[in-house]
């Protein structure tokens, strides 16, 4: 089982001219006034899902999750609401 950011969030922090370039993405958080960059590899979904199941994986599982109840900031909240952050996969072998 594995997360990563959902394709839809790293096609918005691209610069939209090639949906199927692997590209690396920066994103800059501000945790309690200390200015954190995180980054991750925006790819197309095809090259997750190829990748796995050439390795011999077999997918058994994928989930978008949605916010819980548990969220303190409502803010975080509906943004996590409104357009997909994460996917969760499950593969198997």
């Amino acid at each position: 089982m594995f997360s990563i950011h959902h394709r839809i969030t790293g096609w918005l922090r691209s610069d939209g001219t090639d949906y199927h370039r692997v590209e690396l993405i920066s994103e800059d958080w501000d945790w309690d006034g200390v200015t954190v960059t995180g980054q991750m590899y925006r790819r197309p979904v095809s090259a997750v899902f190829t990748a796995l199941l050439d390795a011999g994986f077999a997918i058994d599982a994928v989930e978008e999750p949605q916010p819980t109840a548990g969220v303190e900031d409502p803010e975080l909240a509906e943004i996590l609401r409104a357009q997909p952050v994460f996917l969760f996969v499950r593969a198997v072998r």
